[in-house]
């Protein structure tokens, strides 16, 4: 492993430089947040899901990222390594935003706490694994 990864790693460890955005703090215990956001780019993020159960993606396997809105509800898709990953909530726009500048660092499904006014929420969460286009195209 090349030692400028090592450095990155350490560099987003260190203190916020002034005049850049500090990342979101950890949710209070009560409290939902949809996504926590670095200052620095990240080599991945976690999504924690309502149940405790985790999944861990980086970015250079993240693929097929789009945002949709069908009949009043939004929808954040990709796909990861195989994974194909689906969100449901409102607010995804941020989301999407945070992915796009490699700064996110969580993301947190709905689990009954308390959200602020008009924030992000992240309502439901689906992992499956993703068809094989060997599968999916006839030969």
């Amino acid at each position: 492993m090349s030692s400028n990864i090592y450095k990155d790693i350490i560099r987003q460890r260190e203190a916020v430089p002034e005049g850049q955005a500090a990342p979101v703090p950890l949710p209070a215990d009560g409290e939902y947040v949809a996504f926590r956001s670095g200052s620095r780019v990240q080599m991945g993020f976690a999504l924690h899901r309502a149940s405790g159960d985790m999944d861990g993606f980086l970015y250079h396997n993240l693929d097929n990222l789009a945002l949709r809105r069908t009949s009043g509800a939004e929808f954040l898709t990709f796909t990861h390594r195989g994974k194909a990953v689906t969100m449901q909530g409102h607010g995804l726009k941020a989301v999407m935003q945070a992915i796009m500048a490699h700064t996110l660092m969580e993301l947190y499904e709905h689990d009954g706490k308390v959200v602020a006014m008009d924030a992000p929420v992240i309502e439901r969460v689906q992992v499956t694994e993703a068809q094989k286009a060997s599968q999916t195209e006839p030969r």
